[in-house]
């Protein structure tokens, strides 16, 4: 992390972005067992709402449910992308597990929002010879957008304790 300007590769983190009470309700809902898609090596399992423009699979719901449709009215008034997210995964992990390093769809849109609940996670990026970690907080938001976006890969370091993210994209057809 040392000598890398985040904000200048496209990359903010905000700690606290929701309340611990905001998170307490997301997760009662999100961890019904009742909407569970089949699990994945890599993530216990994914749910899609809205667009499935960026990734047709695992998709519950062409409609965004209001507990989600809040959280994304508060990140369009963040101010850090220019419209509504339509098109919001929400992926499980269990200890121990990971997301190998990529680069999300380029239909995925230029801006990439991840909300981390539960508990903390490392984020790795990695571009050529270069690579830096950040960690993400439960209730943070991380968002990347230009370089980070397109250049850099970016995985998830195998989890110590189970955790959720939200994961909000402005999908386009490319």
């Amino acid at each position: 992390m040392f000598g890398i300007d985040y904000q200048q590769l496209g990359l903010f983190v905000i700690d606290d972005f929701i309340s611990i009470e905001e998170e307490s309700l997301i997760l009662n809902i999100i961890d019904d067992k009742k909407d569970r898609v089949a699990k994945q090596k890599e993530r216990n399992s994914i749910k899609r709402y809205g667009s499935n423009i960026p990734y047709p699979g695992n998709m519950i719901s062409k409609t965004i449910p209001d507990y989600l449709e809040n959280i994304n009215l508060k990140i369009f008034e963040s101010g850090f992308i220019k419209q509504k997210p339509d098109s919001i995964s929400i992926n499980e992990y269990l200890k121990g597990q990971e997301i190998k390093p990529h680069i999300d769809s380029m239909n995925s849109g230029e801006v990439i929002i991840v909300l981390s609940l539960l508990s903390n996670a490392m984020m790795k990026f990695n571009k050529k010879n270069e690579s830096f970690i950040v960690e993400l907080k439960a209730r943070s938001l991380v968002v990347m957008r230009n370089e980070i976006r397109y250049k850099w890969m970016h995985s998830i370091i195998p989890v110590e304790n189970k955790r959720y993210s939200i994961v909000f994209r402005c999908s386009q057809k490319t």
